[in-house]
């Protein structure tokens, strides 16, 4: 093996005009084996993901190349730089499907482990799926900076009910009433100020813009409680566009939302907002009446500004989720969440810790929890009238499992076990539900 000096020698032979240059070489080399570049370590996800590791890798090849440096090539030929890209987008979304794929295999075994039933429903096997997608949305949305603002006498939710902001009040979405409020706030602030052309500077392309001014709000009934929830769609069947008309329809709804992104709203650009709009109410699942069609199409076109790709890469990168899932979730989510509709006659023989319920008085599916040796009621919102309920299951699309609110007391003393110590505040530091009391 060529020592670093022989290493160096050799370039310089190869490549006379770099004599003199030995410092840039040497750092060069350095730098590449660092970031295992060299023998044989190049990460072709590194080399699109991490702009410092690509010109790394282009200015390593090019000290070693013979001839030209394919690395280069691939930067600076449109042709092959797209290629590339798409096979990246491909493999972020198989590395997507694969973690979803993974999560909801280790909930399904967790739940009929030790279970004399050893399978579940379809309608469960879509509520663990549809919880693997809050899962993984909430933690993304968890880790994410943005923020936006309640202005004064503005309404927003405060633990589950809507109340309006005595002050300004700056938000995130890594609460369940951080997410509520910003459907709430986007759906009644955001998107009619911008169909009037105002964003951080007034424009008319605003109101010219077809895909805003298409937007109209509309209602759907949750099929898990039969409330009916709010949101903003397009006059257009998303899922089955056949025609050259409704292509060219979708083809400017897509161009026009693309053009959002040279607007702001509180700092933030237009086209993300809609991102965070859509994972909260949409999920980011396709369907006749959802927008996730067009982030599809804006992925393609913009695929290096769309927080819609960082939100993949999430996933994709998740592995630490997968591995731990089970200590900071609790599968009583789940089970909350594929709870069966019972019916009155049937309940003495249902065994499930959750069931739902027809009410006939509010014509909605009630959650009910056993306690001993009955059912009763579980509220999201306690002492909550029918109208806060509604306003509730409207906005509350998207909530986080119970370690939000869960609070697990540990108290310390001389000959605690330090092994124990640290498991417990691992776990409590895991579900950010830990809350240190010093009592003298």
């Amino acid at each position: 093996m060529k020592s670093m000096r022989e290493f160096i020698d050799s370039i310089i032979e190869d490549k006379p005009y770099l004599k003199g240059q030995e410092d840039m070489v040497r750092q060069t080399i350095e730098t590449a084996n660092t970031l295992k570049i060299s023998k044989g370590g190049f990460n072709i996800r590194e080399f699109f993901k991490d702009s410092n590791y690509r010109q790394v890798a282009i200015d390593y090849y090019n000290l070693i190349k013979g001839t030209w440096n394919i690395y280069d090539m691939i930067q600076r030929i449109p042709h092959f730089k797209a290629l590339f890209e798409v096979a990246d987008v491909v493999d972020t979304y198989d590395r997507n499907m694969s973690n979803r794929f993974n999560l909801t295999n280790k909930l399904k075994y967790a739940l009929t482990e030790g279970s004399k039933f050893k399978t579940l429903k379809q309608e469960q096997l879509r509520g663990i799926s549809e919880y693997v997608d809050d899962v993984l949305i909430i933690k993304w949305l968890e880790n994410n900076n943005f923020q936006f603002t309640i202005h004064e006498g503005e309404p927003y939710f405060k633990n589950g009910v809507r109340k309006p902001a005595s002050s300004d009040i700056v938000l995130k979405l890594d609460t369940d009433d951080g997410r509520a409020s910003f459907k709430l706030w986007f759906e009644q602030t955001v998107i009619p100020s911008l169909q009037k052309g105002k964003a951080d500077t007034e424009s008319s392309r605003l109101i010219r813009n077809k895909f805003l001014q298409a937007l109209n709000i509309n209602e759907r009934v949750d099929s898990y409680n039969k409330y009916t929830i709010t949101y903003y769609k397009l006059p257009l069947d998303m899922s089955k566009i056949k025609t050259d008309s409704e292509q060219r329809q979708f083809n400017t709804y897509l161009s026009d939302f693309s053009a959002l992104q040279k607007f702001t709203y509180q700092g933030t650009s237009v086209t993300d907002l809609f991102t965070y709009y859509n994972l909260i109410v949409n999920k980011n699942k396709y369907g006749s009446d959802r927008l996730t069609a067009i982030f599809e199409g804006f992925l393609r076109d913009d695929y290096n500004q769309s927080v819609m790709r960082d939100y993949f890469k999430f996933v994709g990168d998740s592995d630490y989720y997968l591995q731990s899932i089970d200590t900071v979730f609790e599968l009583d989510d789940v089970r909350r969440k594929i709870a069966p509709i019972v019916n009155e006659n049937n309940i003495w023989s249902t065994t499930d810790k959750y069931i739902r319920q027809y009410d006939k008085d509010t014509q909605k599916y009630l959650l009910k929890r056993r306690l001993d040796n009955e059912y009763v009621t579980v509220y999201p919102v306690e002492n909550a009238s029918d109208a806060d309920l509604a306003d509730y299951y409207s906005h509350y699309l998207l909530t986080a499992p119970e370690y939000n609110t869960k609070l697990t007391e540990l108290t310390l003393s001389e000959d605690l076990d330090k092994d124990m110590l640290y498991n417990s505040l691992k776990k409590l530091l895991a579900r950010n539900s830990i809350n240190i009391s010093i009592n003298c």
